[in-house]
């Protein structure tokens, strides 16, 4: 990731995930807006799987690339796709509470 992406000067977003008592309450919303709101003028870099996509294309992520992995390596059936997506600095038009 680093090598491919330059990922040494973004802010890398690790993990973002919700404890289930939380999920469609609006908490990925608060969480993403801090770490959005605190680093304004950084490059936010983040790998999300599928069912997260939609809440980083909200908040001005762009997909870059798609990894795309057998999970029969892994001893499970299927395939799983990763998405690679960047948020520029200063996007404008994003929701983030003020």
């Amino acid at each position: 990731m680093s090598d491919k992406w330059d990922s040494e000067h973004m802010l890398v977003l690790v993990l973002l995930c919700t404890y289930p008592s939380y999920q469609n309450r609006d908490a990925a919303k608060v969480l993403m807006e801090n770490v959005l709101h605190n680093n304004e003028g950084i490059q936010v870099y983040v790998e999300s799987l599928g069912s997260a996509t939609g809440l980083y294309k909200r908040y001005g992520f762009k997909e870059i690339d798609r990894l795309k992995f057998d999970l029969s390596k892994a001893g499970r059936e299927g395939k799983a796709v990763m998405d690679i997506m960047i948020r520029e600095p200063n996007v404008p038009g994003v929701p983030m509470n003020e």
